[in-house]
Parts: C-alpha cells; sequence; structure tokens
C-alpha cells in the first residue's frame, strides 16, 4: 500500500534552503532568569570576569519573548543592586527598539553604547548575550548603537557559548536556516527563518531536524513531524542529502489527510511529486510514441480562496504584492477578483516563488506573441496551465526558470527550421506534431538528421506521415544514431526486392544528402 510523507517535503525543501550565517546558544532556569554584570575580580582573568547577580527576574505567565527580552534589557540597563558587580554598560544608555525573529533577538541600544571598544566591548555584549540566551526562544543575540553595527567586533551575531572558547571555530558556529512548517489556514508550507547554534561534532542535518521537531515559532504555523519521528542515517552527496528514515515514520494516505485537514487526493499528488525526486534505483528510462506518452496531469482545482482573503494577502505579504504589480504591468490591464484568485493558487498552492511567477509570465506572453502576434496576450488560465507545468518540472529558481526558457526558446526556433524545410510554412504545428518534434530534440537529433527521416519518411509513403517517421527516429535512437553523419556511416537501408542490378546500392546517394543538407542551410541561414 502506498503510504505518504509530506513531512518529507517539508524537510526536503528545509535541507536545500539552509545557509551558513550567524546564531546563538540558550539555558533556561526554572526559578527564573539571571542578570549577567561585570565582578571585581580583574577582567583580564578571563571567564570571572562575568558573573551573576542574586537576583532573578521571574516572568509573568502573559508575557511573551518580546515582553521577557525587554523586561530583562531594562533590568540590566538599570544596573545590579549589589555592591560586588558593576555594570558594563556606559550610563546613559537606553533601550531604542528591540525584535525576536528566527530564535535571535536584535537589540538596538543608543549611542552611548558605541563608545565601547575592544575588551570592554565584549564584556558588554556577553553580559547581554548570557542574559538573554537563557530565554528558550532566544539562540542569539545581535546588538547594534543606533542602528548601526559596531565596526570593533569580529562577528555581529553573538552566542552565550562564545564567551567560554577560545575562538569560535573550536566548538559552536552559528547557522541561519529556512524550516518550512504547515500554515494553519492555507494549508500551505511556509518558510520560517530561524537561527541555530551547531556545536562540535553536530552536523548541520542533524541541528535542522532536531529545530523541525521542536516545531515553529510562529503561532500560525503547525509543525509537520511527528513527536516520535527519528532518523536512521544521513549524509550529503553531490549536493543531495540523503535520509533513512524508519517505516515507522510513514503515514498512511488517510491518516495524514485527516491530520494535516488535506483531502487525500491532495496528499496523493503531493506524494507522487516527492516519488519523481526519488527514481526507483536501476530503473532505465523508456522512449515511447509521443502520443503514447504519459501526460502531465491537467490542472487541478486551486482551493477556494474568498475576497477576503485575497484582500488580506495582498496587503500583508510583500511578494504577492510584487506578483500582482508584475502581472498587471506585463498583461497591460487590472486584474480581474478570478485573475487574482488563480494568481494567488500560483504563488501560494503552487509555491512558485514570486521573481520564478515574473519570469513565467513573461515566457507566456512571448509564446503567445511568436504564435498568434503582437496583440494577443495569455489568459490567466493560460498562465495556470503553464504554472502547473513548472511546478511538475520542479522550476522553483530564477536559474531553473531562465534555462528552461532558453532551451524552449532554442526548440522553437528549430522547430520553425524544420517546419520551412518540410513545407509546413507558417502553420502552427498542431499539439502532436509538437509533441514528435520536441521528443526527437529531446532524444539528442540535429536538424539535418531529422530531414533526413523526412525525406526517406516522403520517398516511401508519397506524404508526411508523422508515425512513420517516428519509427525510423526510435530506430535510430536504439542504434546510437543522432547526427547525419552517424545515419551516413551507420545505417544502410536494407535493399528492397531487386528487380535490376542497380537497385541494389544504397538507397540514400550522396547527391540527395547533399541536397537536404543544401535546403537545411539555406532555411537555418534564412
Amino acid at each position: 500500500m502506498k503510504k505518504f510523507s509530506l513531512l518529507a517535503l517539508a524537510i526536503f525543501a528545509a535541507l536545500i534552503a539552509f545557509a551558513a550565517c550567524a546564531g546563538g546558544a540558550q539555558d533556561e532556569d526554572e526559578s527564573g532568569y539571571a542578570l549577567y554584570f561585570l565582578s571585581d575580580l580583574d577582567s583580564s582573568g578571563g571567564g570571572d570576569a562575568i558573573a551573576a547577580s542574586s537576583e532573578r527576574f521571574v516572568p509573568d505567565e502573559t508575557m511573551d519573548t518580546e515582553d521577557c527580552v525587554r523586561a530583562l534589557m531594562e533590568r540590566l540597563l538599570a544596573g545590579p543592586g549589589e555592591a560586588s558587580l558593576r555594570s558594563p554598560i556606559p550610563d546613559g544608555t537606553t533601550l531604542r527598539s528591540l525584535s525576536v525573529s528566527g530564535r535571535r533577538a536584535e537589540i538596538d541600544l543608543s549611542a552611548q553604547y558605541a563608545r565601547l571598544s575592544g575588551i570592554d566591548l565584549s564584556l558588554a555584549d556577553y553580559c547581554i548575550t548570557l542574559t538573554l540566551s537563557q530565554l528558550a526562544n532566544v539562540n542569539a543575540v545581535r546588538i547594534t548603537a543606533a542602528g548601526s553595527e559596531l565596526p570593533y567586533r569580529k562577528t555581529q551575531v553573538l552566542l552565550a557559548a562564545d564567551t567560554l572558547l577560545s575562538s569560535r571555530e573550536s566548538g559552536v558556529r552559528p547557522i541561519t536556516v529556512q524550516l518550512y512548517f504547515l500554515d494553519g489556514k492555507t494549508g500551505a508550507l511556509r518558510a520560517e527563518q530561524q537561527t541555530l547554534a551547531l556545536y562540535e561534532g553536530q552536523t548541520r542535518v542533524n541541528a535542522l531536524l532536531e529545530a523541525l521537531s521542536q516545531g515553529p515559532e510562529d503561532d500560525s504555523l503547525k509543525a509537520l513531524l511527528p513527536e516520535d519521528f527519528s532518523v536512521i542515517s544521513s549524509r550529503i552527496e553531490d549536493g543531495v542529502c540523503y535520509l533513512s528514515i524508519p517505516a515507522s515514520a510513514e503515514l498512511p494516505q488517510d491518516k495524514a489527510a485527516r491530520e494535516l485537514c488535506r483531502t487525500e487526493g491532495e496528499i496523493k499528488n503531493a506524494y507522487e511529486k516527492l516519488m519523481r525526486l526519488i527514481p526507483a534505483a536501476g530503473a532505465k528510462p523508456v522512449q515511447s510514441e509521443p502520443e503514447k506518452e504519459k501526460k502531465l496531469p491537467p490542472p487541478e482545482e486551486l482551493p477556494e480562496y474568498t475576497s477576503e482573503d485575497i484582500v488580506r494577502r495582498s496587503k500583508e505579504d510583500s511578494g504577492f504584492q510584487a506578483v500582482v504589480s508584475q502581472a498587471q504591468s506585463k498583461l497591460g490591464r487590472t486584474l480581474s477578483t478570478a485573475d487574482m484568485k488563480t494568481l494567488f493558487g500560483i504563488y501560494d498552492y503552487l509555491s512558485l516563488p514570486a521573481d520564478v511567477i515574473f519570469m513565467l509570465i513573461s515566457y507566456c506572453i512571448d509564446v503567445f506573441r511568436e504564435k498568434y502576434g503582437m496583440g494577443r496576450l495569455p489568459s490567466m488560465r493560460s498562465i495556470e496551465k503553464e504554472a502547473y507545468s513548472w511546478a511538475n518540472k520542479e522550476i522553483i529558481t530564477i536559474e531553473q526558470a531562465d534555462e528552461y526558457i532558453r532551451a524552449a526558446a532554442e526548440k522553437r526556433s528549430r522547430a520553425g527550421e524544420l517546419k520551412l524545410a518540410m513545407g509546413i510554412g507558417s502553420r502552427v504545428l498542431t499539439p502532436t506534431e509538437r509533441k514528435y518534434v520536441t521528443s526527437w530534440f529531446d532524444m539528442g537529433f540535429d536538424n539535418e538528421a531529422i530531414l533526413i527521416a523526412y525525406d526517406r519518411t516522403v520517398t516511401n509513403t508519397g506524404a508526411l506521415k508523422w508515425g512513420y517517421m517516428n519509427k525510423i527516429m526510435l530506430s535510430w535512437q536504439s542504434k546510437g544514431i543522432r547526427t547525419a553523419a552517424d545515419v551516413r556511416e551507420r545505417d544502410s537501408r536494407s535493399p528492397a526486392p531487386a528487380k535490376a542490378e542497380n537497385q541494389h546500392r544504397s538507397s540514400f546517394s550522396s547527391e540527395e544528402l547533399d541536397r537536404l543538407r543544401s535546403i537545411y542551410e539555406k532555411v537555418k541561414n534564412g
């Protein structure tokens, strides 16, 4: 029975997105949080220069992480209440702003803090860092003065563990990752940036999986990994991460649908999409005739978004705002409500990035103009169909989109040359004809070889019969023939029953090849 792991999609998306940056560590005390100041001991001695005060901050149950950070900073700025401790922060320093995002606290202090440098700056930084990193949702701290970073530091993102290390490379270093969780409202995967502490001996994959299992910070997101989720082993080869997951980590499709509030059809589609990323071991691609090839599924019904959903996301989501603006600019009209819902489905349900959607719209416009002239523009339905094709081809970066567009343009150009040489003229190829031509390009045939097959088809049948011509191409593919030179060297057709002695010669003379080459060169060069 097929089983599904939507959680694997989240793991996959997170694994290809993480990038080294900066981060933190944490330590929590059940009886409250300590405040760290300078001790009276000689600060040059190192570790004993910083000490915790006997005073502890116990937060109210109604306080969130930012409230706790603010309360701790206010107490640090007020200074210690013990004679044996002193504040490392310059007098008059105030808290200008703060925020917590991705387990990193951003602290902006007034300009007085910028007076510090050298060991004094390091001690002040770590009194703040040690204090704030006790909070469960703070791994790292970034401190600025009057909105600017201080140039004296080796790193701008601070970890509590750094105070115990002789060098940053010796034990802990931060990484910033994009973790993907389930959006509780839309049901789509949504990224959340977090800063993690990577400990000595711990791989990035392990740190990332541990963070995924801990769940999101944003209350509107839901974790996908079950509580008992585990990984047997992991490895990275050629930029691909391979995970060995116990069978118990997989969920039946019906159970996955219930737990994730999705339909079984959506679960099945997600599973099949994942399986396309993992070809069966030892499987070999089999080339079939175009009319027998498995077609892409037609566009499914996008989720039923309400007008309120669209208006809200248009205001809150800068990425979708940019997509709408670009679409209206390119299409030269204001989008209707139906158009907006379709466009939002491409952005939200298919999860194509905004910059990829820009390229998708431009590509659809260019193709339509080539086919029907400058006055024609694609409908949103046409753009949606192409968006499904891009999603199925895993085109999710501008580099992949650019490569696809370039390859498609080259194929259209070559197809135009073939149409002229085969007497089709300006007529638009039918879908079946286009599939034949595209499949030959994908097999690696050059235009000259295709024209040889065309000549043989017309000579033997008296007309352009695509199925007959395709059999010639498939025969050549099985023999490793790809170019006109290969045809001349390796494909002498079996002679017909002899009526005269001269009929035993090769049925394709050098003069005929020269004639075809001449036709092809004229077409190619205009």
